[in-house]
């Protein structure tokens, strides 16, 4: 009681305060192993998600861009190298990662062009990945963070407790002190 604080007549421990409401609800509820399979289903999710925007990133930014690694004989063609006459495209689709057709196969198929409608759809589907996929990363930390409060919890119940510090997810560190069991 003596590090307990009163918030409009609650009791509130300063601990309570890291943690959302959510996270608290589900720690009196549930266990650690609950806890921990829904970080593994959270985290098969977030690799599921990472795996199709790989696919869906279409961008040409320098950080997506693919590297190829061509070896030349002399630097003078290093300075005359290009890429769209190597890989036998054009200029534009240099930048994909996949679906790089060559010239030839340009010149003697007709190859449909999107329609505008669907590059906005898939503009779409991409930003709601992205918002799913933060979403998910959030939610990794609140439980990796709730996982470790239920630990503490459950340590601070034994005898010896004693306060350190801080770690970085802003919660309280202990130490207890090393003692031979019976």
């Amino acid at each position: 009681m003596e590090r307990s604080q009163m918030k409009s007549g609650q009791h509130i421990e300063e601990r309570n305060e890291m943690l959302s409401p959510e996270m608290l609800r589900l720690m009196e509820t549930q266990d650690i192993t609950y806890v921990k399979m829904q970080r593994d289903i959270n985290r098969r999710n977030i690799d599921r998600l990472k795996n199709e925007m790989h696919l869906l990133d279409s961008s040409g930014s320098s950080s997506s861009r693919p590297q190829h690694t061509v070896f030349v004989d002399s630097e003078q063609e290093v300075n005359e190298f290009d890429p769209a006459a190597y890989f036998g495209t054009l200029p534009e689709f240099v930048d994909r990662k996949f679906n790089r057709p060559k010239v030839e196969t340009l010149e003697n198929s007709e190859i449909a062009r999107p329609l505008s409608e669907d590059l906005r759809r898939a503009a779409s589907a991409r930003q709601i990945k992205l918002r799913e996929l933060k979403d998910r990363l959030e939610r990794e930390t609140q439980l990796k963070r709730a996982e470790s409060e239920m630990v503490i919890r459950r340590a601070m119940k034994e005898k010896g407790k004693k306060k350190v510090g801080t770690d970085m997810l802003g919660l309280a560190v202990y130490k207890w002190r090393a003692e031979r069991k019976k």
